[in-house]
């Protein structure tokens, strides 16, 4: 494949924005330069950015694939609006190059198709520069959205932002990253929605043990590529995308993918979040969910209360920031969302914290042997630990709080006025000590803690149904009671 330069390029701006228009043209210089690389910075999403050196082949390889899969020709249009310094504004100009393609350029904003007042015939948007421009995605015949994955409840607005729509536009979610050169891999979501990404002409992947995505993709990188990203093979050329290794969160040893979780909890809300750990002493890490906007205890409520599969998918707590993380580019930043994270627990529970100290210096603890089946080792040392307080001798609650706590654990405290919880689970002392009082601290957390009212509310017309078969099935048996057998 021959070089081009980019003398025969037409590029309309759509704006007066000069500071893009220079780093377009910088770009520009750079591609007509003597050197066979140009260097492109990744996002730093997951670990710190770095530049890499990318050989103008290859990109313009990656290019071809791209324009013959959409059906791109000479002559045809494209929108650029992802900044330059990233993989993905710089692929749009060199697919401009490789086929000839009019290129409009717009500062990247969260609604760059506003700028327009004609159809494209491409172009390329993050999921949240296309949330905010639903209303606009007519103007585009063909629309990749990358850099993130889209949830489900953005698949549903393009459909419904689409529906009834006479022109003729596809859209499709991307895969890949900056070491393949832009994406590798597509997935329709409009006209139809496909469930699994299908690989471009000339890639072949495969996965780990661990189900890590291995790439060969001879013509786009000198070597095989191991990512860690975890992907499920659907058959060969058809595959679903998982989740991230390194974003994985174990909580209780136990594995948990935080683009799953978010993805779930997004089909209930229709505010951006993210999902995300905090350490904890018995679990490991726990799960906690980041919401963007205003506080409202409804909504925290209601991520709390959803319809999880497995209980140890619900998380801890819920945050709120005014801003999620974000890289340049629009992709999630992970670890800058870690770090907030972690200066929000430290701020906010630095009282409960304190607290929670106080509270344990009156809690002491008593060992014994633990009982049961034996074995090396076993009922020989006191791993059994019991913890114990002392309800009315303690300094740190009001009267008020320990009646209310001995007259709701009543049950549970002795004659002398002690409450004492027993753990026996592990064979690690230390480990029954953390568990004994952790569930001390539970159960005076819900003695103290008032349970919400429930409200009455009209029974539902499935309950009345079930309700009169109940009925109809018991005067059915009550008439059979009588009756007389020959």
């Amino acid at each position: 494949m021959r070089m081009m330069e980019s003398k025969g390029l037409k590029i309309k701006y759509l704006d007066n924005e000069k500071e893009f228009k220079e780093k377009i043209d910088f770009f520009l210089k750079e591609w007509d330069s003597d050197s066979k690389e140009v260097a492109v910075r990744t996002s730093g999403s997951t670990g710190a950015a770095k530049t890499l050196s990318v050989e103008k082949i290859r990109m313009l390889k990656s290019a071809k694939r791209t324009c013959d899969f959409l059906g791109l020709e000479e002559g045809d249009s494209a929108l650029i609006c992802l900044p330059i310094e990233y993989i993905s504004g710089k692929m749009m100009v060199v697919r401009a190059l490789e086929r000839g393609l009019t290129l409009f350029a717009t500062t990247p904003s969260l609604t760059p198709l506003r700028a327009l007042n004609h159809r494209v015939d491409f172009c390329a948007l993050t999921p949240l520069q296309a949330e905010h421009s639903l209303a606009d995605l007519w103007k585009v015949s063909n629309i990749l959205i990358g850099g993130a994955g889209v949830s489900t409840m953005l698949q549903g607005k393009i459909q419904h932002a689409l529906s009834g729509c006479k022109e003729e536009v596809r859209i499709y979610e991307s895969f890949g990253m900056s070491e393949t050169l832009s994406h590798i891999a597509l997935k329709m979501l409009y006209p139809k929605k496909q469930e699994y990404f299908t690989l471009l002409e000339g890639i072949t992947i495969s996965t780990s043990h661990e189900g890590a995505l291995t790439i060969d993709a001879p013509e786009l990188t000198s070597s095989t590529l191991y990512t860690t990203d975890r992907v499920e093979i659907i058959s060969e050329g058809k595959f679903r995308f998982l989740g991230r290794l390194d974003h994985v969160i174990n909580s209780g040893g136990v594995k948990i993918h935080p683009e799953e979780l978010e993805s779930f909890i997004k089909e209930h809300t229709e505010r951006e979040l993210a999902v995300s750990a905090l350490p904890d002493p018995l679990l490991g890490q726990k799960l906690v969910v980041v919401v963007q906007g205003k506080e409202e205890p409804a909504v925290r409520s209601q991520i709390l209360e959803l319809p999880f599969s497995q209980r140890y998918l619900r998380p801890k707590e819920v945050f709120f920031t005014e801003c999620l993380p974000l890289t340049p580019n629009g992709k999630m930043n992970r670890m800058e969302l870690a770090r907030w994270l972690e200066n929000q627990s430290v701020s906010t529970k630095s009282e409960k914290v304190k607290s929670n100290e106080d509270f344990s210096s009156e809690i002491y603890f008593r060992t014994s042997r633990s009982s049961g089946a034996g074995g090396q080792n076993v009922n020989k040392v006191e791993t059994r630990v019991e913890a114990l307080w002392d309800v009315e001798k303690s300094s740190f609650f009001t009267p008020e709080q320990k009646q209310k706590i001995l007259l709701r654990l009543k049950n549970r405290i002795g004659s002398s006025g002690t409450l004492s919880v027993a753990s026996s689970e592990a064979r690690s002392q230390l480990r029954n000590k953390m568990v004994a009082q952790e569930k001390l601290l539970a159960l005076v957390g819900g003695a103290l803690t008032e349970k919400k009212q429930r409200k009455a509310t009209a029974p539902s017309y499935g309950s009345k149904l079930r309700r009169l078969e109940q009925k109809k099935r018991h005067s059915e048996k009550k008439s059979e009671r009588g009756r007389r057998y020959e």
